[in-house]
């Protein structure tokens, strides 16, 4: 079998290795990596395989319509992504032929009117909407407006080459005064410069402007926690998040910039833009400065707020069980990459619960209330493993101010993952229910008694969020092991890491003896099979 490397394939087509790899984590091509080999190598039906999808990019076939061309099983999909690219390239000759009428008349008009100055421009455009308005339209011509020419402009030029970035959160100070609501950024900039704080450089996510809705321009530079704040200015919590972001110029259209970021996510699969429920963008839209490759120009980048994407849950069948399985194939279908042994010592407490070591090497909890927990100081990405060896003391329990007695939860991110909870005083009301938020999609799902525990006595929990199982496994009996969720069909390993949270709720004590937290290994989705023949040969 003939083998060709990568760096050599990338010279033969003109394509960066950066290129290839994106193809491949697309599950478009699939490479080897020979034995004592450094470089990925590619054999002669991969090869084909990557000239193909060249010609549909030269083509300007979405890449993700390249992927549903490959993985249909007829010519179905690449008709409609061609008839789709037709009519996109015919809605724009459309435009062009309409700017086009358009800066012929002003061309026309500004020769027989003699006129040879600028300034002359806006009693031009008068003239010319006025002059098409009294000819009421004889050749069946449109009439210009301004806001036409706007609408035209936005149809020829290019849709924002967009990139989702994930902001760190910073403590921000800002340029509004305290004590008021007004924005001084004259001042605030002379207050940086005469206490020496060092600006945050072009592109370095410490400086941003935005606009808010008194259409003020508010300053944020991000500040170290420690700093002792003794100026004018408010301090600014910002919580970072998702951005979709864009570069402009600053002499172009920024609002016109912006709308079209909006509006190409109205059909991104992904992704979508955040809106708070009143309405209003989870944040303010942010502006950066940029190094700018024209140095007579100033180049900015817009940040736009945006969360992924949820499939409708009404759509979703999330109970998808699987039945007699046993642990051991579950763990051996999700392999742990690496496990991380938490010394109790070393557990931090979050919103001051009671938690104490005790000289058994047990530790002793009591949560109070769901906001107090215990930090294992270890972030994951799905897909991951949490083990706990617990006891619960049922003579502790009060059931006062609502709580949950009994519970045992794992937090990942904004994911619950729950056993004994919905139980009540009234023991024939407690559903000692195992409830968790499905990962990703984030629905909360209930399920009564199968979250029971045995009370005074050790158990053993294990919560296997994987790629093959999603599981829970009890004192060595599996309770719930669930297949074929969404999240499941993701590519996990972009996953962003979180930090696993223990806690309960109610007065009950809790013990623990061991806690476990494991990385599972994932897998990149590969979306075709080895040595499958292509139809796809028009290019030779």
């Amino acid at each position: 079998m003939e083998l060709v490397k990568i760096t050599d394939l990338t010279v033969q087509l003109g394509i960066t290795s950066r290129t290839l790899r994106y193809y491949e984590q697309m599950g478009l091509v699939r490479s080897e990596r020979l034995q004592f080999e450094k470089y990925r190598f590619y054999d002669k039906e991969n090869i084909e395989r990557i000239k193909q999808i060249l010609v549909l990019r030269k083509m300007q076939i979405p890449v993700r319509d390249i992927v549903r061309i490959y993985e249909s099983h007829d010519t179905t999909v690449l008709v409609d992504s061609f008839i789709d690219r037709i009519n996109a390239i015919d809605h724009e000759i459309d435009a062009l032929h309409e700017l086009k009428r358009i800066i012929n008349r002003f061309t026309q008009t500004m020769m027989e009117k003699g006129i040879k100055h600028i300034s002359a421009l806006p009693l031009l455009y008068e003239k010319l909407e006025k002059q098409l308005d009294m000819q009421q339209n004889p050749n069946n011509e449109e009439e210009y407006s301004f806001q036409r020419l706007s609408e035209l402009s936005d149809q020829v030029s290019k849709p924002p080459d967009l990139s989702i970035v994930d902001l760190p959160p910073m403590r921000m100070l800002s340029s509004k005064m305290k004590g008021t609501d007004t924005s001084d950024v004259d001042g605030f900039w002379d207050w940086l410069g005469k206490n020496r704080i060092t600006f945050g450089t072009p592109g370095s996510h410490q400086l941003f402007e935005y606009q808010d809705e008194r259409t003020q321009t508010i300053i944020l530079h991000s500040i170290d926690k420690d700093f002792v704040n003794d100026s004018p200015y408010l301090d600014d919590e910002f919580d970072g998040g998702l951005f979709a972001v864009g570069s402009v110029y600053v002499d172009e259209d920024i609002a016109s910039f912006h709308r079209k970021m909006i509006k190409s996510f109205d059909h991104n699969p992904y992704y979508e833009v955040d809106y708070r429920h009143g309405g209003a963008l989870r944040h303010e839209s942010l502006v950066e400065s940029v190094i700018s490759p024209d140095s007579l120009r100033e180049r900015i980048n817009v940040f736009l707020p945006v969360k992924r994407r949820l499939p409708d849950t009404n759509q979703l069948d999330l109970n998808e069980q699987v039945q007699g399985i046993s642990p051991d194939e579950i763990e051996q279908a999700n392999p742990v990459l690496f496990e991380s042994s938490i010394p109790l010592t070393e557990i931090t407490p979050v919103n001051e619960p009671h938690y104490k070591v005790l000289e058994t090497g047990e530790a002793e909890f009591i949560g109070w209330i769901a906001a107090r927990k215990l930090s294992t100081n270890v972030s994951v990405r799905i897909p991951f493993r949490v083990d706990i060896e617990f006891k619960a003391d049922r003579e502790s329990e009060r059931f006062g101010y609502g709580s949950d007695e009994g519970s045992i939860r794992i937090y990942h991110g904004n994911n619950l993952f729950a056993i004994n909870m919905e139980n009540k005083a009234d023991s024939r009301l407690s559903k000692e229910a195992l409830c968790f938020h499905q990962p990703i999609v984030g629905n909360y799902c209930c399920y009564p008694e199968l979250g029971r525990i045995n009370y005074n006595e050790y158990n053993t929990l294990t919560w296997i969020i994987g790629e093959k199982h999603f599981a829970v496994v009890m004192n060595g009996e599996v309770r719930y092991c669930g297949v074929n969720f969404p999240y499941m069909a993701s590519d996990l390993y972009l996953q962003k890491p979180e930090t696993i949270l223990i806690g309960s709720d109610g007065q009950g004590t809790k013990y623990f003896k061991s806690i476990k937290v494991s990385q599972l290994k994932t897998t990149p989705k590969i979306r075709i099979k080895r040595g499958e023949q292509q139809w796809l040969d028009f290019y030779r």
